[in-house]
């Protein structure tokens, strides 16, 4: 006994020791990301088709080492001798194709399902961009219609650390094609690429320009409802020029619990301001999560879970309170449930969902069958739909198995009875109500309920009794 007494303390302080080291390891993996994030630099403008068309586009990005070959190359550009197609060139640019075919890399690519703004994050370097409308929507380039970088001098250039270039117009001609032939030293690599899918395309998106708790004015127009419209219909524009992710309104204070406000479909921070005003604000501190609301709502939650476990990592806190309005909810559920099973201490201990769609909005069915622009969110806001199904069942097909909150987070359900933009049936969803600690109906409509001071007062009771 004597014995186990004396290596009990021993055995405690390894433990202690290598969660220590874990931890450690993780901070100092954030710290060399944000500091890599520092040197890229931002490309980004607008691709177009010449012809008009609805099919997909893919953006490439092609890359040279800056020597004497890049230099002559630039200078081809610049005069127009390479804009002709590659088995027009003369001898000289030949020779120069191929001396660059063996140093040319593929880096980067977009996907885009119609015309539209992109952009890339880039080490700084000497870069091409060019694009192909993927007529047959397969990811791979077969002789399609291409718009080839050395065709513009604009779309030749070279980048520092923190550059921002943007503005860059692609229009893709319908009777241009990368070269079959030997000469052009990007076809061949093109042909070989196998481009990244929406889903696929839309996480590396998100990554390249997320926001982990920058210091913000909930007052600045970029948090308004200009770019809260903008993140509905043109999720690239909306990620170049607003930046998804979270936003403090002071520095991280840790003696005050995180509030993480996540708004709907069409929405943006400032729609919680009379929330944030009813604050206690010497308990609590308000985050936004401000998003694209026009994304597909599955990798906006896994984005969420993301930003909100490099924060934890960063400042260490260990309750997270999340209120979702409307379309947020759908995502602060989703969020929970993937976050909890993917973290070793799961910071969530408070969510309130107000007037959200838990089983859908028949509207967006309707737009995902008739209208001429499908925005991607409508599909999983649609009645039955596997992201919906997903929420409460970990079998969305048989929907046998639960898939209820963890057993830490009280759920307060908050609904309008006057709501005429979602069903009751779809606000008082079974599933939902029975994984609610409390459930509360308001006599307003789907709008004015969020700046009520019913709700407000509410709010401020559930979090004050919740993290006594």
């Amino acid at each position: 006994m004597k014995l186990l007494a004396r290596l009990l303390p021993v055995a405690a302080v390894a433990a202690m020791t290598s969660a220590t080291g874990c931890i450690i390891a993780d901070l100092w993996k954030v710290r060399e990301t944000e500091q890599a994030a520092a040197q890229y630099a931002y490309v980004g403008g607008t691709v177009t088709t010449q012809t008009p068309s609805d099919h997909w586009i893919v953006v490439l990005i092609w890359s040279l080492p800056c020597d004497e070959d890049w230099r002559a190359l630039r200078e081809a550009v610049a005069s127009g001798a390479a804009a002709s197609p590659a088995e027009t060139w003369s001898p000289e640019l030949r020779e120069l194709a191929q001396r660059i075919a063996p140093k040319l890399t593929l880096p980067e690519h977009q996907v885009l399902q119609r015309p539209g703004s992109w952009y890339v994050r880039l080490l700084p370097g000497c870069y091409g961009v060019g694009a192909w409308e993927d007529v047959n929507e397969d990811y791979r380039y077969n002789d399609e219609p291409a718009a080839r970088a050395v065709t513009a001098p604009d779309r030749v250039f070279e980048l520092t650390a923190g550059e921002r270039k943007e503005g860059i117009e692609i229009v893709i001609p319908p009777d241009d094609r990368f070269s079959s032939g030997e000469f052009d030293p990007v076809a061949e690599q093109v042909r070989e690429l196998k481009a990244r899918s929406h889903g696929e395309q839309l996480a590396v998106s998100l990554d390249q320009v997320a926001v982990d708790g920058a210091i913000a004015d909930l007052g600045d127009p970029r948090f308004g409802m200009e770019n809260g419209r903008l993140g509905f219909y043109d999720v690239k524009a909306f990620l170049l020029k607003v930046g998804p992710g979270i936003y403090f309104l002071e520095p991280y204070d840790p003696d005050k619990i995180p509030v993480l406000f996540v708004h709907g479909a069409l929405g943006y921070p400032q729609v919680f301001e009379a929330l944030v005003e009813s604050l206690d604000r010497a308990r609590f501190q308000p985050w936004f999560f401000y998003y694209p609301s026009g994304a597909y709502l599955d990798g906006i939650s896994d984005f969420l879970s993301q930003r909100v476990a490099r924060l934890q990592l960063r400042h260490g806190f260990d309750r997270l309170a999340v209120v979702g309005s409307s379309m947020g909810g759908l995502v602060s559920r989703s969020f929970i449930l993937k976050h909890h099973a993917r973290v070793r201490e799961d910071p969530v201990r408070v969510f309130v969902s107000i007037s959200t769609p838990w089983s859908g909005v028949a509207a967006a069915a309707t737009g995902v069958a008739h209208s001429p622009i499908v925005v991607h969110s409508w599909e999983d806001v649609a009645p039955e739909s596997e992201f919906l199904r997903a929420l409460f069942f970990e079998d969305p097909e048989a929907q046998t198995t639960r898939r209820p909150l963890p057993d830490r987070v009280a759920h307060h359900l908050i609904f309008g009875v006057e709501d005429r933009t979602i069903s009751l049936a779809s606000a008082v969803r079974w599933e939902a109500l029975r994984d609610a600690k409390d459930r509360w109906p308001l006599a307003y409509d789907h709008t004015n309920i969020v700046q009520s001071p019913e709700l407000a007062t509410l709010l401020r009771e559930i979090l004050a009794g919740e993290t006594r």
